[in-house]
């Protein structure tokens, strides 16, 4: 199952890389679904990240596409998800739309257990709505800085 969501917001594109892509082990700090974020590491492609979530309990991912001048990262989930759930695979990217305005760009890829199928398209419907939430917690968070 494929995702893909796009949230304009009213910042720079520097300043939203600034929180999403740099800030990736604090994400704790703005986006309400985890409680705790630790960096396993140095920021940088094949860091892992642990994080608490409300949704899943503990779960870790690792970087594995890092590109500061393009301002995009792909994470893969290694651990933690539910049994009807066999790979997330999330990439962001931040695009410029003017100056003070950029949008953030998201593609999830869940692979979902044969047994589970009949249940994608609740979980796109629900995957969808966290991911557009998602865009907004960022804006928010960018707002109040």
């Amino acid at each position: 199952m494929n995702i893909d969501v796009a949230n304009g917001i009213n910042a720079s594109a520097a300043q939203a890389w600034q929180v999403l892509g740099e800030g990736f082990g604090d994400w704790a700090d703005w986006s309400g679904g985890i409680k705790k974020s630790t960096l396993n590491g140095p920021l940088a492609q094949g860091v892992t990240r642990t994080n608490d979530t409300d949704a899943l309990g503990v779960v870790t991912q690792e970087l594995t596409h890092f590109d500061r001048e393009a301002r995009s990262l792909t994470y893969e989930f290694t651990s933690g998800l539910p049994p009807f759930l066999r790979a997330i695979r999330n990439e962001w990217t931040i695009e410029e739309d003017g100056t003070d305005r950029c949008r953030i760009v998201g593609h999830a890829t869940f692979e979902i257990a044969w047994w589970a199928l009949p249940m994608t398209p609740l979980l796109k419907m629900k995957m969808s709505g966290s991911l557009r939430g998602f865009g907004a917690e960022l804006e928010s968070h960018i707002a109040q800085s």
